[in-house]
Order: structure tokens, then sequence, then C-alpha cells
């Protein structure tokens, strides 16, 4: 109890130095068509030493091709905002800040002694308050159309309110009805979504989504389909400069993409609890990188979270800047921070714990192991990737050291699993249309 009061405590004093110290600059967005949202997490790459979104800034790209004017806002709580991210998003820190303090319920009984003091005619909810947030932002971008990753409901309230188109475009594959609960659990709900792989399209195109009137589209990833189709287009030609510092020759290389929740953060997630002793890979991940020292790479890769909280995670790169300085044959830096579609190009096979990255492999024909003993028959989170184990691009680890040399050692690329560049165009053309109206 007393935890949680201080914890209460220290989010209210945070919020009270954003409202002071934060500063906004959504009053400097132009008029657009189309308003593009994300979280800090979704800025998982970097250009220019620059947190950079290879779906929303890439998105924005794709739609300012087609004649259209986008601008990036960063969702309330975000931290790269402004010049510190490439897409320059802009934000409104600290009138989210006072939104979030109005809304408190410690607030509830002054703003209703001012309403009855002015009879009516001024309330600080409902003119200082979340929906009042959201309702500032579409009257100042104007937009014919919001795209965003996981959009707030309060957000979908307003645009749906004021009859503004609002899609998702999901930041992640393979949803199924198992995995997809966490989506959508108020109303209202965008009225449209993007999808980036056939799993995903096929759920959300089911008649139970469009009985409810949302519209599902399979545009594939934006950056893959340029990576895949070899588009070096003018506006990013720069996104291609950065190659990965990859070693070249004859060696087999293998992708460890690394994921949360294996060291002591595992929050509500029990089930990964006490996984892993080292919080970063299973010990005989280490023993076959040893054993296979002069003939494979391995890079690992850090999860966005370990990224955007150094401090927090700051033994996890301790721990890496060791492996590498003890086995020649291992490498982090580069992998960590290197577009994902660069190094799904030059390596032969993925490794991981649950990583959903197992999708983005799979669009580059890169088969993965995954590791994780929740993901085996019985566990907590079995038949999670089975659409990627039926068609041949993923397999579980049995927990055998012997399974794992001879998996490394053996495995080869497949053929991709993506739709044809020209048919993720035609979609994504399409789903234009179907939120301008035909207007595009």
């Amino acid at each position: 109890m007393i935890t949680k009061f201080f914890q209460l405590v220290s989010y209210r004093l945070k919020k009270v130095r954003d409202f002071l110290f934060g500063g906004n600059s959504w009053n400097e967005i132009p008029k657009i068509d189309i308003l593009l949202l994300c979280h800090d997490v979704n800025r998982g790459g970097e250009i220019d030493g620059k947190p950079f979104s290879p779906l929303i800034d890439i998105l924005q790209l794709d739609l300012q091709e087609k004649g259209l004017s986008c601008a990036q806002f960063a969702y309330p709580e975000s931290k790269i905002v402004g010049a510190m991210a490439w897409g320059n998003p802009f934000h409104a820190t600290s009138s989210w800040a006072l939104s979030c303090l109005v809304s408190c319920a410690e607030f509830r009984f002054f703003s209703r002694v001012v309403e009855v003091l002015t009879i009516g005619k001024f309330s600080p909810i409902e003119t200082f308050g979340k929906e009042a947030f959201y309702k500032k932002l579409i009257n100042i971008t104007k937009p014919r159309a919001v795209i965003g990753v996981e959009p707030y409901p309060m957000l979908c309230k307003v645009c749906r309110d004021k009859q503004i188109p609002i899609v998702e475009i999901f930041h992640g594959f393979g949803y199924t009805e198992k995995v997809f609960t966490y989506l959508w659990k108020e109303e209202p709900t965008p009225i449209g979504v993007l999808a980036l792989d056939s799993t995903s399209s096929k759920t959300f195109s089911s008649d139970y989504y469009r009985s409810m009137g949302i519209w599902c589209e399979y545009i594939g990833h934006p950056y893959y389909r340029r990576i895949i189709g070899n588009k070096t287009r003018p506006l990013d030609s720069g996104l291609y400069d950065k190659e990965p510092c990859f070693r070249k020759g004859d060696s087999k290389k293998i992708l460890y993409s690394m994921s949360w929740g294996y060291a002591g953060d595992h929050g509500n997630y029990s089930e990964f609890k006490d996984i892993l002793k080292n919080g970063i890979c299973p010990l005989e991940l280490l023993e076959t990188i040893r054993n296979l020292c002069d003939s494979h790479i391995f890079y690992f890769r850090l999860h966005p979270v370990h990224l955007r909280n150094p401090n927090k995670y700051q033994f996890i790169f301790n721990f890496l800047d060791d492996l590498k300085k003890n086995n020649p044959n291992v490498e982090w830096e580069n992998a960590s921070r290197t577009s994902l579609a660069l190094i799904y190009k030059d390596i032969d096979c993925q490794i991981s714990m649950r990583s959903e990255t197992c999708y983005d492999a799979s669009f580059f024909g890169v088969k993965s192991l995954l590791l994780c003993p929740s993901l085996r028959n019985g566990g907590a989170i079995s038949g999670h990737f089975s659409d990627l184990a039926d068609a041949g691009f993923v397999e579980y680890w049995d927990g055998n050291i012997d399974s794992l040399n001879n998996w490394v050692q053996t495995t080869k690329k497949m053929k991709p699993s993506a739709l044809g560049i020209e048919e993720m165009e035609m979609n994504f053309k399409r789903s234009i249309d179907r939120m301008l109206g035909g207007n595009s």
C-alpha cells in the first residue's frame, strides 16, 4: 500500500514537471491530409544517430510520394519528440500532462466545484481533459484521415465523432484469435486496419470484423516493400547508405534477436520468470557460439526496449561487451542499430526466445529457431507462431544442445513468404482510397 502511494505521488509530480517544462509544438503542425502517430518503442531503427521508425517514417514517405501531405505526432508519454527523432514528430508534452492532472481522481471534486460555481459554464475536465486534448489535436491538424499504431480509444472516439477516418497500422505480425485479445478492449475502434502479413489479414478480414464495420488491407511492411522491391527512390536513398558492417567471407551468419521479459522485467508475464539465468540467452547458445567459432558468426540484436532504457539494462550491454571480447565470432553494436531488412538480406538464419521478428524474417526467407520453453507443447504460450511453423519458417527448440548445434549448421534460407510487391502496392493504394473516399 505504501509503495503504491509513493508510485502515485511520483506519477503526479512527473506530470507537474512535464506541465511546467515539457513544452508543446503541436500548434506548429500545418493543415495536412494524413496525421500519423506512433510510440517511442516503434522507433527501433537509427539513422544519423537519431531513432527511426521503419514503419511510420517509411509510411510517411510512401504517402508523400503519392502527393499527400503528412505530419507525425508523438503519442502522449513519448520521450523521443521533435528533432530528437529522424521523423521530427510534433508533440504536446505540457498539454498532455495538464490533461492527466485534470483527469485524475483527486481533481474531480475540484472540477465539480468549479462547474457549480460557474453554473455549468466552465468545466476543467471538459476543457482540459483527455478527450479535449485529442479534440484540439484534430482541430489543429484538420486531417482527412488518421493512421496510428495502437490508436487510443479516446482518439478513435474523437475521430469518429468528427467523421474522420481513423485506421490502425499493425506494428507486429501474426495476429490470430489467440494472440490479439489485448486489442480493442474498449470501444470505439478504428474503422480499418493495415495488416503487415497474411495471417493478420485473414484474422481481421473475417465476417466478425466486417460486421463491426472494420475493413482490412494487407499492405505488407512499408520498409520491406522497398527493400524486397529494390526501390532506391530519391526520397529515402539515404536509408540504404548504412549497410551492415558485417564480416564478409564464407562464414555462416546467424542473428540472435533478443526479447525483453527474461531479466527480471517480466512484469505481469510470470511465465517468463527465471527461465534464463543471465536474462539474455540460454547457456547452450553460448556453448554453441564457442563450438562454432571458426565457421559461424553470431549477431546479437537488442530489443528496442533495451536500447531505449540503457541505464536499466546496462548489465546487458556489459554482458554483450564481454561476450564479444571473448568470442571473435560475436558482434552486437551494428546488428542492434542497423535496419532489420538489411540484416535479413545478409544472414542465413535467426534464433530468438520468442521474438515477433520471426514474421519479419519470413518476408526474406529466413527461418527462425525459438528457444523459449513456454512455446513448447503444454507451455504457457504454446501455439504462438503456429502459422509460421506450419509454413516451415519456425521451429521450436527441444532444449538439447546437440539439436541446437545441428539446426545452426544445417538450416538454410527458404522462399520468402510475402505477397508479390505489385499486389501489396495495389492493396496499399486501395487502402488510401478507402480512407480518403477515392479522392487520393
